[in-house]
């Protein structure tokens, strides 16, 4: 048995589920139909829990003859002029006899797609080649499976960690990589775990010790409103943390405050040092800011800093030599060998390196999503022909939490109603049955 956070609900708890009742209540009245069409995402997701049998009763759970997957065949930090829908006649094969195929329910759309299109991919051995699909992470159930194959079957629900692929209707999947989705889980929730809840929560694993816990601990999120950060600020509570401070603009200091119940801090790191230097004992630094220095000058003396990603850096820099621009090598690489008590994270390595470890704590994590100690915020829902739209919106800095991508779905035509604020038009998701 993998021995867990400490995750029992505590009084705090239920003060900010009183105060996300009372923000949430204060801007229902206070925005528009189209804007509410994000807030009202949680309520959605209970219509979604009895999809499987829903698909089966109306035939589509049967398989479409139609491949579809979002595309780009050139590298570009523009994403509406190289991603693009297209389809294919016939269902993919497995490539090798140890491949499986794998009906998609529902993928993610994550800042680290967003680096790939533009060639920004730090792996030398396995770079991200042209033509690829975005997307990291993959629910669906198994429709055809290799000759090698032997402990999966067709109809299996399955979840994945992916480089590139998740956004289409189908993919092809090594079975070695494959995880048991518990069928009482939600697709759009459940696709969140694997690389966003996974990273905070391999992550945290690696300053809370033996104890397993954060208990008497002082914690410091470095970019709180993206899904990685807000699944950081979750489990470190969870763990039992005496504070968490988040950094975020100032107009979201309540929503951090009441809804995610962190302490609020200002994003710019000269405006945040100050009031936490040297007095934390984790800080979990999400965007390197400054190559990671404030969040280094901010540890105490026996405090631990795990950089877990670059997102403010990435945004100001182009396509290097080899992939990933030099600054960012450098930053990744001061922070793995030359800052002491700091540590790096990457999902994808860590998956790598430990394929069955991996897995073994996706399937602990699925269970504390089913117990629901554990829930992501999904801000949009989008078809594929939005997945576009999406990466502007993430790279825009726009999202409070995970995209979630329905490649069966599409988007309702509806007279009149305007596209949403970046593109993303806020009407209902239908089913595609071309």
């Amino acid at each position: 048995m993998l021995s867990a956070f400490n995750f029992a609900p505590t009084q705090e708890d239920t003060e900010v589920q009183t105060e996300k009742k009372k923000f949430f209540a204060r801007k229902s009245s206070k925005v528009s139909s189209s804007e509410n069409m994000e807030s009202k995402a949680d309520s959605r997701d209970a219509a979604d829990v009895n999809a499987e049998s829903k698909e089966k009763r109306s035939g589509l759970f049967k398989a479409s003859k139609t491949q579809k997957k979002a595309l780009y065949s050139q590298f570009s930090d523009d994403p509406k002029v190289v991603l693009e829908v297209v389809s294919e006649d016939g269902i993919p094969e497995p490539t090798t006899g140890d491949d499986v195929v794998v009906k998609v329910q529902a993928s993610t759309v994550t800042y680290n797609d967003c680096l790939f299109r533009r060639g920004m991919s730090f792996s030398v051995v396995e770079p991200v080649c042209c033509p690829a699909t975005p997307g990291m992470d993959v629910i669906g159930n198994i429709v055809s499976v290799g000759s090698n194959v032997t402990e999966w079957k067709e109809g299996d629900r399955v979840a994945a960690l992916v480089q590139t692929g998740g956004n289409a209707r189908y993919v092809v999947i090594p079975s070695k990589s494959l995880v048991a989705v518990p069928r009482s889980l939600d697709n759009s929730e459940a696709v969140c775990m694997i690389s966003i809840y996974m990273t905070a929560y391999q992550s945290l694993r690696l300053v809370v010790g033996k104890e397993r816990t954060l208990k008497g601990k002082q914690v410091l999120v470095v970019g709180a409103l993206g899904p990685t950060g807000q699944a950081l600020i979750q489990m470190a509570k969870r763990a039992g943390a005496d504070n968490v401070f988040a950094t975020a603009p100032e107009n979201m200091h309540r929503y951090v405050r009441s809804v995610l119940g962190a302490k609020p801090l200002p994003m710019e790191p000269a405006e945040w040092l100050t009031d936490v230097k040297g007095k934390m004992d984790v800080v979990m630094d999400n965007v390197c800011q400054d190559g990671f220095e404030s969040s280094r000058a901010a540890l105490s003396d026996k405090g631990t800093l795990v950089c877990v990603g670059m997102s403010g850096l990435m945004n100001s820099e182009s396509m290097g030599v080899f992939g990933a621009p030099m600054s960012a090598r450098w930053a990744q690489t001061k922070a793995s060998y030359f800052m002491s008590r700091t540590q790096t994270y990457d999902v994808l390595d860590s998956f790598n390196k430990d394929p069955k470890k991996f897995k073994t704590d996706l399937e602990h994590v699925f269970q504390l999503l089913r117990q629901r100690d554990i829930k992501p915020h999904i801000a949009k829902r989008v078809c594929l022909s939005e997945v576009a739209e999406a990466h502007v919106y993430l790279e825009l800095g726009k999202s409070r939490g995970a995209i979630v991508c329905m490649p069966w779905k599409r988007r309702i035509p509806l007279t009149g109603v305007k596209a949403g604020k970046y593109g993303i038009d806020e009407t209902e998701l239908e089913d595609d049955r071309e």
